[in-house]
């Protein structure tokens, strides 16, 4: 299986959108995306999705990750006087490792999980 060489200069940084989930419908503004967009390398862009026939909303966001590093899968963001952690949805995202959550791999071919198997201390997903 071919991976994606991140040595590589052009390939070093990739800009994607990301969907936020468990999101309070009350919450989801422009100010609140780019706050949670803190949990990235740099934000881009940030809109306000409608989705259905229902109008329910989606926040998006557009964010450029390091490749080179793990990619975070939720964040904890204070919302007025509640903490909420929001999940991260990459699209169109391919070989993301959801044990290191590092791009270039999936899961069974991640060294990090087979070194952790073979030290029985292998995380829980």
């Amino acid at each position: 299986e071919a991976s994606i060489n991140s040595k590589h200069p052009c390939f070093r940084e990739l800009n994607i959108w990301v969907q936020v989930q468990n999101i309070p419908l009350n919450w989801i503004s422009t100010e609140v995306g780019l706050k949670i967009g803190q949990a990235f390398h740099k934000i881009k862009n940030v809109v306000i999705a409608t989705t259905g026939s229902h109008g329910g909303k989606i926040l998006k966001l557009l964010v450029t990750l390091n490749v080179e590093e793990s990619i975070p899968r939720m964040a904890k963001v204070r919302l007025g006087n509640q903490l909420v952690i929001v999940g991260f949805k990459y699209e169109k995202l391919i070989n993301l490792c959801h044990y290191c959550g590092k791009i270039g791999h999936l899961d069974r071919a991640c060294s990090i999980k087979m070194d952790d198997i073979r030290n029985n201390s292998l995380q829980e997903e």
